[in-house]
This record gives C-alpha cells, sequence and structure tokens, in this order.
C-alpha cells in the first residue's frame, strides 16, 4: 500500500467520523419547531468538517493540506452552533416580529419538541459521551417554558374587546427604508467598524415606530436595507406595496412607494 493509498483511508475515516457526530446533531436539533423549519434544509446538506473552511497549499511539497476538526473540537464547534441559533431565534425574537398568534399552541409544541429531544439524546448511539450541546438545548427549553408562562397572560383578551393584530417590526423596518430611500430621512450612521449601530437604531425605532421592542426593527433594517425587490417580495410577498401603505398616511410617501 502506497502513502497515498494510506493517506486517503485516514481522510476516509476522518470524514466518516466527523459525519457520523454531525448527522447525529441534526437528528438531535429540533427542526421540527416552526422557528426552526426554515433551517433544516441548509443544515441538512452541510458537512462544515474543516476548520474555517480552508485547506493549506505547501508549495515545497506540492500538498494541500486540510485541517479537519477532531472529534472534541468538532463537538465544541456543534455547540458554539447550537448556541448561537439559539440566541437568535427564540420565543423573544418571535415575540418581536409578532410571530406568535396562539400562545398555548406556541407552548405545546416547545414541550413537546423538548421530550423528543429528551428521547432522541437519551436513545443516540456514540461511543462519546453526551455532547455538550444536549445540555444547552434542555436548558434553552426549560427557560422558554419559564418565559412564555410570564408572557401568556399578556395575550389574553376580553371577548368584548376586539382583537389587535400586532404589526411584526420588520414592517416598520421596510417602511422607514422606503422613506430613507425617498429623502424623507436621512440614513442611519455607521459606528467605527463600518456596521449600523444596534443601540441607536434600537432606540429610534421604538420612539418613533410602535413597536415594543426594536430588537426586530434593526434586524430586518440591516438585512433589507440596499436589497433588490426580488428580494423584498421573496420575504414580505409581492402584495408588499398595499400592507406598507396601510402603515402611513403620508401622501408623498404613498406616492413614492406606489411608483
Amino acid at each position: 500500500m502506497t502513502d497515498t493509498e494510506r493517506k486517503i483511508i485516514a481522510i476516509d475515516k476522518i470524514i466518516n467520523e466527523l459525519n457520523e457526530i454531525y448527522q447525529g446533531w441534526v437528528e438531535i436539533f429540533p427542526f421540527e419547531l416552526d422557528m426552526f423549519k426554515h433551517l433544516k434544509e441548509k443544515y441538512k446538506n452541510e458537512l462544515p468538517i474543516i476548520k474555517n473552511n480552508e485547506a493549506l497549499y505547501y508549495k515545497d511539497l506540492n500538498e494541500v493540506h486540510i485541517n479537519f476538526y477532531s472529534p472534541k473540537t468538532f463537538f465544541r464547534y456543534l455547540s458554539q452552533l447550537t448556541m448561537s441559533i439559539l440566541g437568535s431565534i427564540n420565543t423573544l425574537s418571535l415575540y418581536d416580529d409578532g410571530k406568535i398568534d396562539d400562545i398555548q399552541k406556541h407552548k405545546l409544541e416547545i414541550i413537546l419538541n423538548n421530550r423528543k429531544t429528551e428521547i432522541r439524546a437519551q436513545v443516540s448511539r456514540t461511543r462519546y459521551q453526551k455532547p455538550e450541546y444536549v445540555d444547552y438545548l434542555l436548558e434553552w427549553f426549560e427557560k422558554e417554558e419559564i418565559f412564555i408562562d410570564k408572557i401568556a397572560p399578556f395575550f389574553k383578551q376580553n371577548d368584548d374587546s376586539p382583537v389587535e393584530k400586532k404589526v411584526p417590526a420588520k414592517w416598520y423596518a421596510l417602511l422607514h427604508i422606503f422613506k430613507i430611500n425617498a429623502g424623507f430621512e436621512i440614513a442611519f450612521p455607521l459606528n467605527e467598524n463600518d456596521q449600523f449601530d444596534y443601540k441607536l437604531i434600537k432606540q429610534f425605532a421604538e420612539d418613533n415606530y410602535p413597536v415594543k421592542n426594536g430588537q426586530g426593527f434593526y434586524r430586518a433594517f440591516k438585512e433589507f436595507y440596499g436589497v433588490s425587490e426580488k428580494v423584498i417580495n421573496n420575504s414580505f410577498g409581492s402584495d408588499y406595496k398595499e400592507k406598507l401603505i396601510g402603515l402611513t398616511e403620508d401622501k408623498d410617501l404613498i406616492g413614492y412607494i406606489k411608483s
């Protein structure tokens, strides 16, 4: 057996081992939750087993060296990835975006998927100890249930009172983008890192638009500022102009939106 053949066998072994670890993560992560469904295909079709997605070419040796994760560091990477997802998508972010219509249905979904995650973690077959990301998931579920219980009373309406549907903050962010493009508002300044200032935009949204928390406004503004109309259509729907017009009484702005 040549050195090249030995290297190929060793690489195949590494890839298979890391793939097994990754598929275990995909299986356990609660992609069935409505809030995570849009991420399922993305992560299902990935295999991020190379550090920083980089391959180094050594000219003198005429060799390409690929820096694979070790099983230990790959578990650490998956734990960090889990924390990143859970930190950006949760009940609070859904509330900020006006995406919770039925709080009891949402809580039931959280409870059921919590149990699914517990069962999958128990029956998972691996020669490694319980991954740290499992603890992060179970702790997240526990805190989500506590948070839902705290906010649930505020979703109750008197039988005689009309139910007012909350307009998601992202719509006000899009409306403000149109105002900037029309010249009715000045653009937000960039900070020293050439990024939009989170605190400034969040506070501006809370002061000028009917949003309780400007976090959703900031995320949407950052995501959709300067994008094409096709991107807006895909994210807001082809009738987005009609909905925007419903948020303002400014005739000049309405004329700009229509045009």
